[in-house]
């Protein structure tokens, strides 16, 4: 792994649920190659590579992609991500709470479907505008990923 990475094991059993596909596989990629002995990736500046670290059909070893993504959620995850990290807000967490009261007959104010409507509105809006926001980030990493890049050859 390179200088900084972190290490495969310490991804978490939740973020490895909301991973995306390729994600996945990336990760499952280099915990294998973290499990083989003597795992290490070397890069030959302005020489070939030697014959033992090509693979047995004589072939370079393939890497992953370096790609950027800075968007937080995937098609899947977007419902219950955006959820919790709407819920962590102390605002929504209080409102919550008033509103699970509003359903006690005991010290209910009014229509607990009002107080209901209210907040779900506000959760709404506020998942619209984060699913918004995070649709631009995809599309500016895809512009970014798709971006023409300088790759330097034998003569540098």
């Amino acid at each position: 792994m390179a200088q900084g990475a972190t290490s495969p094991r310490r991804v978490s059993w939740i973020k490895r649920l909301f991973m995306s596909p390729a994600s996945r596989r990336l990760l499952a990629k280099a915990e294998a190659e973290a499990a083989a002995a003597g795992a290490r990736r070397t890069v030959y500046v302005n020489v070939g590579m030697p014959p033992s670290e090509l693979d047995g059909h004589g072939r370079a070893p393939q890497y992953p992609a370096n790609q950027i993504r800075t968007a937080k959620y995937t098609v899947v995850s977007f419902v219950p991500k955006n959820l919790f990290e709407q819920f962590r807000r102390a605002a929504n967490m209080y409102f919550l709470f008033l509103l699970i009261l509003q359903f006690v007959p005991a010290v209910t104010t009014g229509s607990p479907g009002l107080s209901a409507l209210a907040l779900f509105t506000i959760v709404l809006l506020t998942m619209a505008k984060d699913g918004y926001e995070d649709s631009r980030r995809s599309v500016s990493d895809r512009e970014a990923n798709r971006a023409p890049a300088a790759v330097l050859g034998n003569g540098w």
